[in-house]
């Protein structure tokens, strides 16, 4: 079902993609380091929550979606595809949050992951690695129902996401 264009413009500046100006138009906000980095310190614990709560709660069919889902990005990862690694990662997201089971997980962090994906992407050059490995881990320790494991695989994930955006400004 498509959605009218007000209504998706209108989903996109809530996801603050886009900020629209009444009557004047509408502009794609800059992508800058410090807001990813105040982004990446509200998106830690609520990322931490989500993956504990979905490595208790995953039924066996999510976990084997998981697993799936982490030999995929890491192949994309290796093939240098960039557009199936975004794929990906939107997908990794929403079986986390379905995971989980609280839908309020969707509304925190759908607009956090949405920028934080558009600053990478603007910025991959500065990978000396890829963060697939890390999404991998994460799915593979919540498909094992491994709680702390999961936490600490989603700390090292925005840890290594932090560091990307301090070497972007030489910190």
């Amino acid at each position: 079902m498509a959605i009218p264009a007000r209504e998706a413009l209108q989903k996109l500046a809530w996801e603050q993609m886009v900020v629209i100006h009444p009557r004047r138009g509408i502009q794609i906000p800059e992508v800058s380091v410090e807001n990813q980095l105040t982004l990446l310190e509200v998106r830690r614990p609520i990322e931490a929550a989500c993956v504990e709560l979905a490595a208790q709660r995953a039924t066996s069919g999510q976990k084997k979606r998981m697993l799936a889902l982490a030999e995929g990005i890491l192949a994309c990862s290796d093939n240098n595809d960039d557009e199936a690694f975004l794929t990906y990662l939107r997908d990794i997201h929403h079986l986390l949050v379905e995971a989980a089971r609280n839908e309020y997980f969707i509304k925190a962090m759908s607009p956090l992951q949405g920028l934080s994906r558009r600053f990478w992407f603007l910025n991959k050059e500065l990978d000396t690695g890829h963060p697939a490995n890390l999404h991998a881990d994460i799915m593979r320790t919540v498909a094992a129902g491994d709680r702390d494991n999961a936490r600490e695989a989603s700390d090292a994930l925005i840890s290594y996401l932090t560091q990307q955006a301090k070497d972007k400004i030489g910190m």
